[in-house]
C-alpha cells in the first residue's frame, strides 16, 4: 500500500489511503479505485485482491455466509471467554469498513489472556489482515510520556491505519495515550524542527497483553477481547482446522472482506437501526455504528463485559476503592488529614507513592490524593474539608446523599 500523504488543498483533503472497498459517510461502498471526497480516501486495490459483488440489500443467505466465514472459518477456533468477547473481536475486524461512518474516536481494542502463547498476536492479525493487509504499526510500550507522544505521531505521519501495541508487560498507563485515544485530531512539534503538524486521528488502537494492568484513564478508553485455552502450554495445541490461519486469511481475503461488507450493508439497508445497547462514554458513535450492524448480523454480547475489564485490570480503581471502604470504616463521616489516611494507605497493595525517604512518599500520596477531590468511589464520594493548621483535611460521603448532618458532624 502506498504511503499515506496528508495533503491540505483547495481542490482535496486526503485522510487515509486504504486497499479494500469502504463504506464512505453517505453510505455509499467506495469500491472504485482512486479518490473519493465523500470519505476523503484513495482506494488503491491491493495487488489480486478480488471481492465478490456486495449486493446492495443483503438476502439471509447473504448475512449466514458472511457470519460463517468470519465467525466460524477465522474466529471459531480462538477460546473466547465469552460472548462478549467474540462480539468486541467481531466489531475489531469490521472497524476498518466502517471508520469512515464514525465520527468520532475509536477505543483500544485490548487483546488479552493469562498466559503467553494464547493467541493474542495471531487473533490481532487474523481480524486486521482483510481489512488493512500487512499495514499494522506494531510498537512496543514505552513508559515516559514524552516517549508515547513521539511514538504516535511518527505513526500517524506514516498513515499506519492500525497502531499495535505488541505484548505489554508494565502496567499500561500514560495520559499521551489516553488523549489520543479520545482525540480526533492530533497536533505536535515535529522533532527537531520549530513547526507543528496537524493529523486525522482515524486509526485503529489495539493491545495485547498477558493479565494487563491498567490506569483508569486507559481502561475507561478500552474493550476487552479475552482469550483463555484453560491448558498449561498453550503454545503447544494441535488440530486446528487451519494450522497457518494467517495463510488462509491471505488466500480468502476477497471473501473475509466481501463478509465483513456483507454485514454492514445489511445494517444500512436496515434503516441504520440504532442498537440495544448503553453506549461506550466518549465512543458514542463508534458504539452506535459497531454495535448496529452486530445487532442487525444477529451477533450478541458486545460491550458486555465492562465490568469484567475494569474490575480485573483497574488497578488504579481497585486500589483506591479498597482505600476508601477502610478509609469509612475508621473514620466514617469525619474530617481526617492526608497524614492520617497516608496510614490506611500503606496497607493497601498496589498503590505508588513512588521511592525516596518517607517525607516524600507522605506527599505524593497527598498529591494523588487531591487529584481524587469530589470523585465518586464505590459508594463514597471524596471531599475536601478545608484546612488546619496550613493542612488540608478530607471526609468521606455516602455518594447518593450523606447521612451527616454537615453543620455538626452527626448521623441525622
Amino acid at each position: 500500500m502506498c504511503r499515506l500523504l496528508l495533503a491540505r488543498s483547495s481542490l482535496h483533503i486526503l485522510e487515509r489511503i486504504v486497499e479494500v472497498p469502504v463504506f464512505a459517510p453517505d453510505g455509499q461502498l467506495h469500491s472504485s479505485p482512486g479518490y473519493r471526497e465523500a470519505s476523503r480516501a484513495y482506494y488503491h486495490p491491493a495487488t489480486g485482491l478480488v471481492v465478490p459483488e456486495v449486493p446492495i440489500v443483503p438476502r439471509v443467505e447473504d448475512v449466514a455466509r458472511a457470519k460463517a466465514l468470519l465467525l466460524d472459518e477465522l474466529l471459531g477456533e480462538f477460546p473466547f471467554v465469552s460472548q462478549a468477547d467474540r462480539a468486541q473481536a467481531m466489531a475489531l475486524g469490521l472497524l476498518p469498513y466502517v471508520r469512515d461512518l464514525i465520527g468520532g474516536p475509536t477505543p483500544n481494542h485490548l487483546i488479552e489472556a493469562p498466559v503467553a502463547g494464547s493467541g493474542k498476536s495471531l487473533l490481532a492479525q487474523a481480524l486486521l489482515l482483510p481489512g488493512v493487509g500487512i499495514h499494522l504499526g506494531i510498537v512496543s510500550q514505552v513508559t515516559e510520556d514524552e516517549e508515547w507522544r513521539k511514538l504516535i505521531t511518527a505513526r500517524l505521519k506514516e498513515g499506519r491505519p492500525v497502531i499495535l501495541i505488541d505484548n505489554v508487560t508494565r502496567p499500561l498507563e500514560s495520559g499521551v495515550l489516553a488523549s489520543a485515544l479520545t482525540a480526533t485530531t492530533w497536533e505536535d512539534r515535529i522533532l527537531g524542527k520549530s513547526e507543528n503538524v496537524s493529523l486525522p486521528v482515524r486509526c485503529v488502537f489495539v493491545t495485547t497483553a498477558n493479565n494487563p494492568v491498567l490506569s483508569t484513564e486507559i481502561a475507561r478508553r478500552s474493550v476487552r477481547i479475552r482469550l483463555d485455552p484453560r491448558v498449561d502450554r498453550p503454545w503447544q495445541r494441535e488440530g486446528f482446522k487451519h494450522p497457518d490461519l494467517r495463510q488462509w486469511a491471505e488466500e480468502h481475503r476477497g471473501e473475509l472482506v466481501w463478509a465483513g461488507l456483507v454485514l454492514v450493508r445489511s445494517w444500512l439497508a436496515a434503516g441504520r437501526p440504532r442498537p440495544a445497547i448503553k453506549p461506550l462514554g466518549s465512543y458514542e458513535d463508534w458504539s452506535l455504528v459497531v454495535g448496529g450492524v452486530l445487532e442487525v448480523a444477529g451477533i450478541a454480547g458486545f460491550l458486555g463485559n465492562l465490568e469484567e475489564l475494569y474490575e480485573a485490570s483497574d488497578l488504579e480503581g481497585g486500589c483506591w476503592r479498597q482505600l476508601v471502604g477502610a478509609w469509612w470504616e475508621e473514620y466514617t463521616g469525619r474530617e481526617v488529614k492526608a497524614s492520617d489516611l497516608f496510614e490506611l494507605a500503606q496497607g493497601v497493595e498496589g498503590l505508588d507513592f513512588g521511592g525516596g525517604s518517607d517525607r516524600a512518599r507522605r506527599t505524593s500520596f497527598g498529591m494523588q490524593l487531591r487529584k481524587q477531590r469530589d470523585r465518586v468511589i464505590g459508594e463514597y464520594r471524596i471531599l475536601a474539608a478545608g484546612k488546619e493548621q496550613r493542612a488540608s483535611k478530607w471526609k468521606l460521603e455516602l455518594a447518593h446523599g450523606s447521612l451527616f448532618d454537615e453543620r455538626k458532624g452527626e448521623p441525622r
